[in-house]
Parts: structure tokens; C-alpha cells; sequence
């Protein structure tokens, strides 16, 4: 977004006038009258400033700025009318977040004024969203970091979990996906702050060590405290903490939040995180998706259906053979999955693991079914360098 200016008018005698006084120290657009500045904004917009008059046949001043903060909230909006009411003063003021309010006729250095102020508040909302942006990224990148270093098994499911959250955010449509995978991502965090609470494991079990069930509301509880340190994490916090919690009501927090008023986003990692947890233990998806459609009350009963008709899909109709012919035998390879074996350099983006990665020492990296991304290859490469990865890796066929 530059540091353009729109200015709207219904008069386009005022806006030859503006723009011939103000283009020598200003990057001024013009509109005649609200449709018109719609279509730019949409085509070319964002602007900086967006200076509209209040009475204009159509799209009125209150409408076109109350339209300019939906479509680009940073944009900072002045209103300019010859009728200096009160009533349109607070409308202007209540519905579109009005930075400066000024009467016609507006002289020249008034009006220049207003314009760099508002330059000068929309750089500073920039610089604030930047730094704000840098900061979450940077904060989220750390914890990560933090994850797979002192847990790669939680991280590797987390990886595995992410994926599976992204894939039905897309086919739910949710608004703000990225707080659920983010939180799916994070959702371990917690472990690594009380990790000494978990109890310890042989590498051979093939599965993390499982807290008992105090240690896991901690983990949620830790995990959401530490998210809400972090600006803008407030909703993906919110999804952690209640990431456990059944649809009954029942379960960590224990507190009045039951069925719907459950985050969708924490719903909807508890249902992924079970199947994982299943799948770990050896379940196939189907038998898994049985068991937890048996628990009742842990699970949105609509929300379980949706996600097994995302992620299991029903085999498709085998036509009828003639009478006397038997149907042909596909030959299979181990465990339904046609497998080949690679190295770390020798991974590309979207391999899936039929086997888990595992250190010189035992201690499982990232679990069956993950997908491989540049993280992870980046990740593997590291953890090469510094334990050691058993080669080749085992993965699907493509």
C-alpha cells in the first residue's frame, strides 16, 4: 500500500480544484461520487487516506467510509461536508471510525494538514502491524523450534496433525484457518514446560510417553498460557486450552463450556488428535473411526461424521463379474501401501512416511503417515548432523 489519497465527490468542479492545489505535494486520486470510488478502491485500492464528502446522491459519505474500513481497515478516513450538523458528526464518528471531521468550504492549508496528519497516523498503524507481524512470526517460530528440539516426537505428530487440520479447515470453509493449524502446531508446547511431570518411555514402544491425565490438562493449561503471551495468539490460546475438552461438557477446563460454545477449532483437534492417538497404537482409520464413534458424549456428533467423510471416504462400488468369470486379483505390496526407500537428500516435498523415523538411539523422530515438507527435510537434515537418522526411510510410492 502507498501512500496514495483518494479524494470523493459528487461536485467535479471541487475535484478538478483539489486535485490541482494538492497534486504538487500528494499522490491524489479522485472519484465522482460513491459507486466511482468503490470500483477504484476494489480495483486499485488500498489508499492511504480516503477524504469522502458527506452528501452525495447514492453512496453518502457515512456509507462509502463505512464500506473503506471493511474493505481495508488501515486506510485512514476523513469526512468533509458543508453541513456541520451534530447528528452527522456522530454518525460519521460511529460508523466509520472518522480520523478528522472538517467543514466546506475547507480552506487549502487546513485540508493539507489533515492530509499529513493522516499520512503520518496511517505510517505509524504500518510500522505497528509490521512489527506486530514480525513479532508473532518470530515468537511462533521459536516455540517451534523450542518443540522439535526438546520433543521430535510431539513435533512430528504435531506436523502430522497440522496437515490433517488444514485439510478439513479447507473443506469446513473456516474463517481464520490458520488459528486452528496454528494451534494444532502448538497444541504440544505445553509438554515441553512440564515435561518432567511425563513419565518416561522405551524407545522401543514405537509411541511417546503418555501423561497421566493431570499432566495432559496441564500441558493444555501451560500451552494456553504461554500462546496468550504473544499478540494476536488470544483465539489460537483459547483453541489450545479447550483442545481436550469433551462435547458433554466433562474434562479439562472444568468449567460451564460445553457443545457448541466449545471453539469449532478445539472441537475439531480433539476428534484429529484421537485419531492420531489411535492410529499410533496400531488402529487402522477405520476401526479407529469406530472406537471413537462408541465414545459418547466426547465428540460433535456432526462435526465426527463430517471428518469421517473427509478422511475415510467409502470405497467405491466393485461392478457385478459375469456369471463364471472371477474378478481379478490386484497383487499387494506390505500393509495395502507400494513402498520405496530413501535417503534424506533423496526426499521431495509431499513424500509420505509409511514407516517412523527413528535416531541411532531408538528415539522416534517423526511418526508413520507424515508428510514430508521443506520443514521437514530441513528438520531431518538437522537432527542427521546432530544424533544421527537411521537410512534409508521408508516411504510411499508416487
Amino acid at each position: 500500500m502507498s501512500d496514495r489519497v483518494l479524494f470523493v465527490d459528487d461536485d467535479p468542479n471541487i475535484l478538478a480544484a483539489v486535485a490541482r492545489q494538492m497534486r504538487r505535494v500528494f499522490s491524489i486520486e479522485t472519484a465522482l461520487g460513491g459507486e466511482a470510488a468503490l470500483e477504484i478502491l476494489r480495483a486499485s485500492g488500498p489508499f492511504a487516506v480516503v477524504v469522502a464528502d458527506m452528501r452525495m446522491p447514492g453512496i453518502d459519505g457515512v456509507a462509502l467510509l463505512k464500506e473503506v474500513r471493511a474493505l481495508s481497515p488501515k486506510t485512514i478516513r476523513i469526512m468533509l461536508t458543508g453541513n456541520a450538523d451534530q447528528r452527522t458528526a456522530m454518525d460519521a464518528v460511529n460508523h466509520g471510525e472518522i480520523f478528522r471531521f472538517l467543514t466546506k468550504p475547507c480552506p487549502t492549508d487546513t485540508l493539507a494538514q489533515a492530509l499529513q496528519d493522516a499520512l503520518g497516523q496511517y505510517r505509524l498503524l504500518v510500522a505497528e502491524a509490521e512489527l506486530l507481524e514480525k513479532t508473532l512470526v518470530g515468537a511462533v517460530r521459536m516455540l517451534t523450534e523450542i518443540l522439535s528440539s526438546a520433543d521430535p516426537e510431539a513435533f512430528g505428530r504435531s506436523l502430522k496433525l497440522r496437515q490433517l487440520a488444514s485439510t478439513m479447515a479447507a473443506a469446513l470453509g473456516m474463517e481464520d484457518a490458520w488459528q486452528v493449524e496454528m494451534a494444532a502446531m502448538l497444541a504440544n508446547v505445553g509438554r515441553v514446560a512440564s515435561r518432567s511431570r511425563t513419565r518416561p518411555h522405551a524407545p522401543s514402544e514405537g509411541h511417546p510417553a503418555e501423561a497421566d491425565p493431570a499432566s495432559a490438562d496441564e500441558f493444555a493449561q501451560v500451552g494456553a498460557n504461554l500462546l496468550r503471551m504473544i499478540p494476536r495468539l488470544d483465539p489460537v490460546a483459547r483453541i489450545v486450552l479447550y483442545h481436550r475438552k469433551s462435547y458433554s461438557g466433562s474434562g479439562f477446563p472444568q468449567d460451564s463450556v460445553a457443545g457448541d460454545q466449545i471453539p469449532l477449532g478445539s472441537r475439531l483437534l480433539r476428534i484429529l488428535g484421537d485419531l492420531l492417538e489411535l492410529e499410533e497404537e496400531g488402529k487402522t482409520r477405520s476401526t479407529a473411526f469406530r472406537i471413537m464413534t462408541s465414545r459418547y458424549g466426547w465428540y460433535d456428533p456432526q462435526l465426527l461424521d463430517t471428518v469421517h467423510k473427509h478422511l475415510l471416504p467409502p470405497l467405491p462400488a466393485v461392478p457385478p463379474s459375469p456369471a463364471g468369470v472371477r474378478p481379478a486379483v490386484r497383487p499387494q505390496t506390505a500393509g495395502g501401501v507400494a513402498r520405496v526407500t530413501k535417503g534424506i537428500r533423496d526426499l521431495r516435498n509431499g513424500d509420505v512416511l509409511v514407516e517412523a523415523a527413528q535416531a541411532y538411539d531408538g528415539t522416534f523422530l517423526l511418526t508413520a503417515g507424515q508428510i514430508v515438507t521443506p520443514d521437514v527435510i530441513s528438520r531431518l537434515r538437522e537432527w542427521d548432523r546432530t544424533r544421527g537418522v537411521r537410512e534409508p526411510l521408508v516411504v510411499a510410492a508416487r
